[in-house]
């Protein structure tokens, strides 16, 4: 069992189940309290425990921007070099190539 170990103001030390705890964070965007799934972050095999972990709001609004990118039909042949090299830089790191 992985457990966590608390003082209490009487100096007694309680051991608590990992699982019986709530994790929380704050949004990097908006500062809200964020509970954290712990359990499915470490399920998909990717954990890093130093990840950010984002509000609903942030969720949603995340979800709205893709799907509007999504829709767009951008013309890159009348966009000038330098447009176009700082829009390459911009999405570069988060292609797959």
């Amino acid at each position: 069992m992985i457990y966590t170990k608390i003082k209490t103001s009487d100096n007694e030390t309680i051991k608590l189940p990992v699982d019986e705890l709530d994790f929380f964070c704050k949004c990097p965007i908006y500062g809200e309290e964020t509970e954290v799934p712990l359990f499915e972050f470490m399920d998909n095999g990717d954990f890093d425990i130093y990840c950010d972990v984002y509000c609903d709001k942030c969720s949603n609004e995340t979800g709205n921007y893709r799907k509007k990118l999504s829709e767009m039909h951008i013309d890159y042949n009348s966009m000038p070099l330098d447009k176009l090299k700082e829009f390459f830089e911009l999405i570069a790191p988060y292609t797959d190539k």
